[in-house]
Parts: C-alpha cells; sequence; structure tokens
C-alpha cells in the first residue's frame, strides 16, 4: 500500500524540522533539517527538488527510503545525539550493523 503525501510529510517529519524553499514559478526543495544519507563512511546531504513543492516531497521520500542496502539515513551526524534509521516499509526502523 503506497503512502499518501500527507503520510510521507508526517513520517519524515518525526527525524526533524522541515526545510521549504521556493516559489510557485519557480523550482522547490525539500529536505529535513539535519538529515544526511550515510555509508559508514561518508555522509551525504540530500534533499528533494521539483517544479512543486509536491514534487520536492515525492523526490526526497524516494531518496530516504530506496536506500542501498549498506546505507541509512542518519539525524545529527556530528552531535551525541545521532541516531541512524532505515525505513521499514511502515516506519523508520534504528539501524542495526
Amino acid at each position: 500500500m503506497a503512502l499518501s503525501r500527507k503520510q510521507k510529510r508526517l513520517a519524515m517529519s518525526t527525524l526533524g524540522k522541515e526545510e521549504i524553499t521556493g516559489q510557485p514559478g519557480g523550482t522547490f526543495t525539500y529536505s529535513i533539517y539535519g538529515v544526511e544519507v550515510g555509508d559508514g563512511r561518508v555522509l551525504s546531504g540530500s534533499y528533494g527538488r521539483g517544479v512543486t513543492l509536491n514534487a520536492a516531497i515525492d523526490q526526497y521520500w524516494d531518496e530516504l527510503t530506496t536506500l542501498q542496502r549498506t546505507e541509512r539515513v542518519v539525524v545529527g551526524a556530528y552531535t551525541q545525539a545521532r541516531r541512524e534509521y532505515i525505513w521499514n516499509g511502515f516506519m523508520w526502523a534504528n539501524y542495526q550493523l
């Protein structure tokens, strides 16, 4: 069962605060503050980009939920509160080595 856009936003917002930039007629970007994608060695920032806000949200969702086997979502990477997750199909699950 596919999630609605509202459900996707709610799931992503549990990771942190939404960041939205853009305006009608331009390009929108959507991300969650402090969220990066890591593979155990390298972290990379990620965001969704689209002609509409909805397209940007969908692109970001796909990026965070279709990671390679060795990748995970990293929240607060450079803090003592660092957390790592993977999407298990219905919720963010703690990443286990």
